[in-house]
């Protein structure tokens, strides 16, 4: 069986058993017994990932949206685990198109690190070990290039290169090696006619690995 991460080690569907444990932990609830809501808080996240792996974006923002909701008695940590659901939810509001909701999710993040100095540029944007670590792992981080590429990758999508320009090359200047950024570098660069320049960033996101670059290699710098 090929290892997508939507199955665990028994090949039992991950999103199924997630909802199971969810609707155990309420119905405990209704039974009068305590809720955890750092626990219900984790499950939501986890089941909006897998659906995001799915492609199954609109019920990712659904259950993201619902795991923003519940509160965990830690604030630091409780924001720390915001950062990183707010973070998901833009990536499947931006993958279903709705790009408008994924730059107010992104531009909300950065607000929020600024305003709260959370993060730097190599990341402080992660779910601490401490916390349901045996799911998600020692340090599931995002860096701060990863949240201005998305950013700018969302203003282009609306053809706002102005504001693409902006958050790219933020990006670029955390990441010079990321493919994806560079890539995107170029396409903006070669609407603004700058060839020389653009052929430069689709040179080195292909040697990054990113397969479209060689395709505007090809066609705009031979």
């Amino acid at each position: 069986m090929i290892e997508d991460g939507t199955t665990d080690r028994f090949g039992k569907n991950k999103i199924y058993n997630y909802d199971k444990l969810i609707n155990h932990q309420i119905f405990a609830n209704l039974d009068g017994c305590s809720k955890n809501e750092a626990l219900l808080k984790s499950l939501y996240y986890n089941k909006g990932k897998f659906e995001i792996k799915k492609e199954d974006y609109q019920n990712a923002i659904k259950d993201l949206t619902i795991a923003l909701d519940f509160v965990v008695s830690d604030n630091s940590l409780g924001s720390k685990i915001n950062n990183r659901i707010l973070f998901s939810r833009g990536i499947a509001k931006y993958e279903n198109k709705d790009y408008y909701g994924a730059i107010n999710d992104f531009e909300t993040l950065i607000n929020k690190c600024k305003a709260n100095k959370e993060c730097n540029k190599e990341s402080e944007l992660y779910y601490p070990k401490e916390w349901m670590s045996w799911e998600i792992g020692s340090k599931e981080a995002f860096s701060l290039a990863d949240l201005y590429s998305y950013l700018g990758s969302a203003y282009y999508a609306i053809n706002n290169d102005k504001l693409a320009l902006l958050y790219i090359s933020k990006s670029l200047t955390l990441d010079k090696t990321d493919a994806y950024s560079n890539r995107l570098m170029g396409l903006l660069k070669l609407y603004s006619n700058k060839k020389s320049e653009a052929c430069k960033y689709f040179s080195i996101a292909n040697q990054y690995g990113d397969e479209k670059a060689k395709d505007y290699i090809e066609q705009y710098c031979k």
